[in-house]
């Protein structure tokens, strides 16, 4: 008999992977940066007259800094488009036409560098296809621009497997706040202890899936044997532990 009626994936670093190569570089001091942040002041055109790059840059780093202490805290998702707002608000950028349409053109040219540097292998595409015909499956992704998100899927062809597809962007919170995961599961109409989810981060994914009440798996790869394990944990919940999404469909065999 099977365990579960349902799985539900992460996407970032669970299914499609950021290439490093292929993010942007540039000289900060003695240092060599991997960023996106020289290509989006070049975006700017005219207005790069207003500030420096460096003046940019700190903004940027303080902006995002305190935005993901604010979403970690609160759970909630802030949009690309809001992050750039912000960044562009405190270099005095207030003109509310002028202010919009900066941050839009900003946070495009983020989010297609950022596109452009995902890379996905048959390996997940081959493992969700095993397990499409026996398993309702879900997506639930925490992304700040959910159409980068769907773009991502679609290029990589994973979207069409997915009954059911909830960004963090969309909704306005993120895991692992309980109510995106009840989101989810509603989607698919299926209940928590029917499901398995599946992911790479510890907090948003693993813990918050068992707090809600789901068994989950953990793709770590740098754990260490054995290669299957379960964790050890405080939650009243089975979490497995494998290093990669190849191993997942024998995982599960294994639990039926």
């Amino acid at each position: 008999m099977k365990p579960y009626q349902a799985i539900i994936f992460d996407l970032f670093n669970t299914l499609v992977h950021w290439n490093p190569e292929k993010i942007p570089t540039f000289l900060w001091g003695e240092k060599v940066l991997k960023s996106t942040n020289l290509k989006t002041y070049r975006e700017l055109g005219e207005y790069c007259r207003l500030f420096s790059f460096e003046k940019y840059h700190r903004a940027c780093t303080e902006v995002i800094s305190e935005i993901t202490k604010k979403k970690s805290e609160e759970n909630i998702e802030i949009s690309c488009v809001e992050r750039f707002k912000t960044i562009l608000l405190q270099l005095n950028v207030s003109e509310p036409d002028t202010l919009g349409q900066l941050a839009t053109k900003l946070a495009a040219c983020h989010m297609e560098l950022l596109a452009n540097a995902t890379t996905a292998s048959q390996t997940p595409i081959q493992e969700i296809k095993k397990l499409k015909n026996g398993y309702k499956l879900g997506l639930l992704s925490n992304f700040d621009d959910a159409q980068t998100a769907r773009r991502v899927l679609k290029e990589k062809k994973l979207g069409p497997f997915f009954s059911s597809i909830i960004i963090s962007d969309e909704v306005g919170i993120r895991k692992p706040a309980p109510d995106i995961f009840s989101v989810a599961l509603n989607s698919l109409e299926i209940e928590a202890r029917e499901t398995l989810f599946v992911g790479d981060s510890w907090e948003e994914d693993i813990v918050g899936a068992a707090k809600f009440g789901m068994d989950s798996v953990w793709i770590n790869p740098n754990r260490t044997s054995p290669e299957e394990r379960r964790i050890k944990h405080p939650f009243k919940k089975n979490i497995f532990c494998i290093p990669s999404v190849q191993k997942l469909s024998k995982l599960i065999e294994q639990l039926t």
